[in-house]
């Protein structure tokens, strides 16, 4: 697990049975039942241990946590299977001028200048986005650790299903124009470091300083772009890579 100095948390479901909170190398273990949870924001009520309510003021600060085993492992196998077994994959191919200018634009030095042109390669399932689990995860699980991490009510969703294979990546981009909040959740079954694939976030004003975020199986990442607008790429994807790298994404407002 990865720490760089930034506390993470764990939100339990009914299908989850702990809740662990990781922060400087201290492990803290309380059950929650989600299930309670209704649609709308209930913070105060769901949140009753002090770790838990600095976890939440800690993603206000530094806008992203990851969150491993989210789901339960029927559930999982579920979404890998229809990942795996889905055969109508569409390949994308992007490359936008004149982004750097303005709507990935950056003061950093670090980062892509205004004059380079933004490019990315990947493979999205528009079939798997309207499939009714995925409404179903997302309805019951997503959306409300969302609107506790965000601290109110989320009316908009956009899903999308992606696939990287061997020399897909992105370059450098901000989603702030996508939505408030942001979701990645990897499905791929295993990974190897060297593989590629790997989320880098740009933390700081510099733009010097970047956390990697491996694609581990059942792991989320959490993102608030509207109020850090993180600039953040995914290496290439790398020739020798054994499985594609699967990740169901949401961009909520």
């Amino acid at each position: 697990m990865i720490h760089h100095g930034h506390s993470w948390f764990k939100l339990s479901t009914s299908d989850v049975d702990h809740s662990r909170i990781h922060a400087n190398g201290l492990t803290s273990t309380k059950p929650i039942d989600l299930a309670r949870l209704s649609m709308r924001v209930c913070a105060v009520l769901f949140f009753t241990s002090s770790p838990l309510e600095n976890d939440i003021l800690n993603f206000k600060n530094q806008g992203f946590v990851v969150i491993d085993d989210f789901l339960t492992n029927p559930i999982l196998n579920s979404l890998q299977e229809i990942y795996e077994t889905q055969n109508n994959w569409q390949l994308i191919e992007q490359q936008r001028d004149h982004y750097y200018e303005h709507v990935f634009k950056t003061s950093s030095s670090f980062l892509p200048n205004e004059d380079e042109s933004y490019y990315a390669k990947f493979s999205r399932s528009t079939d798997i986005e309207s499939h009714i689990e995925i409404h179903n995860v997302y309805i019951k699980y997503f959306k409300p650790s969302m609107e506790i991490l965000i601290g109110k009510k989320l009316n908009t969703v956009e899903n999308r299903c992606y696939k990287l294979g061997p020399g897909d990546f992105y370059r450098t981009h901000i989603d702030d124009y996508a939505g408030e909040i942001a979701s990645t959740y990897y499905i791929n079954n295993r990974w190897i470091w060297d593989w590629g694939g790997i989320l880098n976030i740009v933390y700081d004003n510099e733009g010097e300083n970047v956390f990697s975020i491996f694609p581990k199986c059942n792991r989320v990442v959490f993102l608030d772009n509207k109020k850090f607008r993180f600039p953040h790429f995914i290496t290439r994807v790398e020739d020798f890579s054994q499985q594609s790298r699967y990740t169901y994404v949401t961009f909520n407002k």
